[in-house]
């Protein structure tokens, strides 16, 4: 029995009944509809391995190990903070400068912890 062809884009995956690519007539054996996903949700950020942790302050980057984590952290330190929210002045009246150089003095995010993404 032959087996068909197939290919997924943007939720739609589509089942051809040939086996051939270069087959223009190649009738299309079935759809699938699917919600879209990003393509790499579920994958380290650093080497695109399986995630199985996110970091623990802005629960947006996915690593597969701590090693990962470290080694992209020099890339991601900025856009953790800002995707934590921890860029804008607090609601004392400090100044963004204030709030930045209280950060640097004592609050500095370094490499942070990893979440598990269970």
């Amino acid at each position: 029995m032959p087996t068909g062809i197939a290919y997924e884009t943007l939720g739609l995956d589509v089942n051809f009944q040939n086996c051939s690519w270069d087959d223009a007539t190649n009738p299309i054996k079935f759809l699938s509809v699917y919600e879209a996903l990003d393509q790499a949700a579920g994958l380290c950020t650093k080497c695109a391995k399986q995630a199985t942790f996110r970091c623990s302050v802005c629960k947006c980057a996915n690593y597969c190990s701590s090693a990962c984590q470290q080694n992209d952290w020099p890339r991601h330190k900025e856009a953790c903070r800002s995707l934590a929210g921890l860029d804008t002045p607090s609601t004392t009246g400090t100044t963004a400068r204030e709030a930045s150089r209280e950060r640097s003095e004592g609050a500095e995010i370094g490499p942070v912890s990893l979440d598990s993404m269970d």
